[in-house]
């Protein structure tokens, strides 16, 4: 039996949609019509690449990083370590045909670990322009169109935070400070915290990265970057995690370039 999903006309005024790029809302509506009744698919991307943009040249694993950064949808593994996605809001807004068979994957719950998805995949060989800005002034960020580094992989789970005080500490921190770059970098624009959202990517942040002095410069460069997908969004914590191996790799780009100035000086 075909599914029947509804898009309704407040869709189009909401905020939250407002904030998407124009294909992830439409790769958003397409993800209605391959979830099951209760909101869940699996997270599959070369499959939904076929179902939702048969035609075009789009990268449909940016779109869910995007998606899953804006809190529409959640990615998860469960059961035996398989990808899902849950759309968070769908039984609110869709009323499934009551024939439509049961839901056979598992909830997004206490035992599911959240996947934050991969970074954003730049198709071109190019590096992107841009700038790192460090406490000793402003620097070209480039090296002259050369491939970034091979990012560092994320890991999918972060710590339980109230098993280890010393990464809740550092995460705690290391809001404080982004709190504070955010102004100096973004026009002096205010960094609205919010706990649910912030702590628990400055954990996976913190884990992944033990070196304070390296991720504040993560930070600075997300704030700077001149980057589609961060310039697309708010900028916020969790975006920064979907986007941080992508960081890593750029810094350790411009790094290298830097070490062979001095080399050749």
């Amino acid at each position: 039996m075909a599914r029947i999903r509804f898009v309704k006309p407040e869709f189009f005024d909401d905020s939250s949609v407002a904030d998407l790029s124009i294909p992830a809302r439409l790769f958003f509506i397409g993800l209605w019509l391959q979830a099951d009744r209760e909101g869940r698919l699996e997270d599959d991307m070369r499959r939904l690449k076929v179902r939702i943009f048969p035609h075009d040249d789009i990268d449909v694993e940016a779109l869910a990083v995007e998606l899953h950064g804006k809190n529409m949808i959640t990615r998860y593994l469960a059961g035996e370590k398989h990808g899902y996605i849950w759309i968070r809001n769908f039984t609110k807004h869709q009323r499934p045909h009551p024939k439509e068979p049961p839901s056979v994957i598992p909830p997004f719950d206490d035992r599911a670990v959240e996947k934050h998805g991969e970074p954003w995949k730049n198709r071109s060989d190019r590096v992107d322009s841009g700038v790192l800005i460090l406490d000793s002034g402003e620097r070209e960020m480039d090296s002259g169109g050369r491939q970034a580094a091979a990012p560092r992989s994320l890991s999918p789970a972060a710590p339980d935070p109230f098993t280890n005080d010393t990464i809740t500490q550092r995460a705690g921190a290391f809001v404080r400070r982004y709190e504070a770059l955010y102004p100096k970098h973004r026009q002096g624009a205010r960094y609205a915290v919010r706990p649910a959202r912030d702590y628990a990517a400055a954990v996976t942040l913190c884990t992944t990265w033990p070196d304070d002095a390296r991720l504040d410069k993560l930070a600075v460069l997300f704030l700077t970057t001149d980057h589609r997908f961060a310039e697309e969004g708010s900028r916020t914590l969790p975006q920064m995690l979907a986007l941080a191996s992508w960081l890593d790799g750029k810094l350790a780009e411009w790094e290298a370039a830097q070490d062979k100035k001095e080399a050749s000086a």
